[in-house]
């Protein structure tokens, strides 16, 4: 028997909540000619809030039963958002890609993960973090989630708009894709037992190992894209966006039960389909119509989240406030020393004068979220809330920022004047 208090509580949750959608409504038609109206709607903040009022308003018993069943649905937007990332990697987006760019993020990410290492292992030495929270595994994946979100190197394009068929390989996001999954891998402790089929009774074979879990894990995805592939080369193209929820439905609940990361998994089948399907627009065109719901979803779950726990443990601000600065902090100092050090190191001529744009130094991803969001269902209860806490408080400064200097103002990385926008070069 629910209490009166409580049914209470949860009405004024709700009409609050109501009437938060409502002011984004109005302000959306009212206050749209304001640089930080059109900022805070568009990193989806009022969702985050919206989650975190509905957190709180629900009763305490069913607050934890709820927040238990959206653990499934954290996975399949893992597997959706690195679906996403693993379709950017396709051979036909490599030969209109820009081999300068791809240089540039992966220089980037390296440079970021080398710093992360660094300042991580002298907070630790200093006493600022619990080492028994920031063991191996877990610096590794804060590397991806520092480094995820590395967009755009380089100068505004001035060519013709981009099309679905023309999407740009994240290979820097792939890259800290393999980094998380392999970093979380350790985290999970899970034991692999396969049932044989024509084995005496009892006999079963048991995976051990990160290398065969990891090996695993790009099997599986590998099926999955092949049962994607089969299931959309005949339906109709409405029915494309569905089969793909539904393949990553089955391939995320696989890799949940047996301990696999659904992040390497998603990320491996979007690699197999995209490459080999025949209705690669299609395919392409749902991931784009679909980016929105998915979006805003990852976002209500971070506020619910972060209702979640601080009304059960609290934070632990140690940690919240060292991943806020090593997220707004060593990713913009990453680009601009990985635009400075490439452009002097490669002997490339349209290496030089490399100017940085304040949409790649301040960018983030929605990927950053959802590994945050693994984080906190991982790691211990004051650690893992931190990180949540501390990557939804980064992104909203990071877009704040970005929406103040806007994506046309350009930063000279090499400390020289503005030079031509870079030739794409043929990889």
């Amino acid at each position: 028997m629910i209490a009166l208090d409580h049914l209470v509580r949860f009405g004024l949750g709700i009409i609050v909540v109501a009437g938060l959608f409502a002011l984004v409504r109005i302000s959306r038609v009212r206050l749209q000619g304001w640089w930080g109206v059109r900022a805070l709607l568009g990193n989806l903040s009022h969702f985050t809030v919206a989650g975190l009022l509905t957190a709180l308003a629900f009763p305490s018993g069913a607050r934890l039963q709820v927040s238990e069943s959206m653990e499934m649905g954290i996975h399949l937007l893992a597997a959706w958002f690195a679906f996403c990332v693993g379709c950017s990697l396709d051979r036909l987006a490599f030969r209109r890609g820009s081999a300068v760019e791809m240089i540039l993020e992966v220089g980037q990410f390296g440079l970021c993960s080398i710093m992360v290492v660094v300042v991580t292992w002298v907070v630790l030495q200093v006493g600022g973090l619990d080492q028994t929270a920031f063991e191996w595994p877990t610096v590794l994946a804060l590397c991806a989630l520092v480094g995820f979100g590395t967009s755009t190197f380089g100068s505004k394009s001035t060519s013709r708009p981009s099309t679905v068929a023309e999407c740009k390989p994240l290979i820097a996001t792939a890259l800290g894709t393999v980094v998380f999954a392999i970093g979380v891998s350790e985290l999970r402790l899970a034991e692999i037992k396969i049932g044989l089929p024509f084995a005496p009774s009892g006999r079963e074979l048991l995976i051990e190992g990160r290398a065969m879990e990891l090996i695993l894990t790009v099997v599986l995805g590998f099926l999955v894209g092949l049962v994607a592939d089969l299931l959309t080369r005949d339906c109709q193209r409405k029915m494309v966006l569905f089969l793909l929820i539904l393949s990553l439905m089955f391939g995320g609940g696989i890799a949940a039960v047996c301990g696999l990361e659904p992040l390497g998994v998603g990320l491996a089948a979007a690699v197999w389909l995209i490459n080999t399907t025949l209705r690669r627009l299609d395919v392409l065109r749902v991931l784009k119509a679909g980016g929105s719901p998915m979006n805003s979803g990852i976002h209500f779950s971070g506020g619910w989240f972060l209702g979640c726990f601080l009304a059960q443990w609290g934070l632990d601000w140690r940690t919240t406030v060292f991943v806020f600065l090593a997220i707004v902090a060593i990713r913009p100092l990453a680009g601009l020393g990985a635009g400075f050090l490439v452009g002097r190191l490669m002997p490339m001529p349209s290496l030089r004068g490399l100017r940085v744009a304040p949409a790649t130094l301040l960018g983030t991803s929605d990927l950053a979220l959802v590994a945050a969001l693994i984080f906190g269902y991982l790691l211990p209860d004051p650690v893992g809330g931190s990180i949540v806490a501390a990557m939804v408080a980064a992104q909203w400064l990071l877009s704040m920022c970005k929406a103040f200097f806007k994506e046309d103002v350009f930063l000279n990385a090499a400390g020289s004047p503005p030079a031509q926008p870079s030739p794409r070069l043929r990889l």
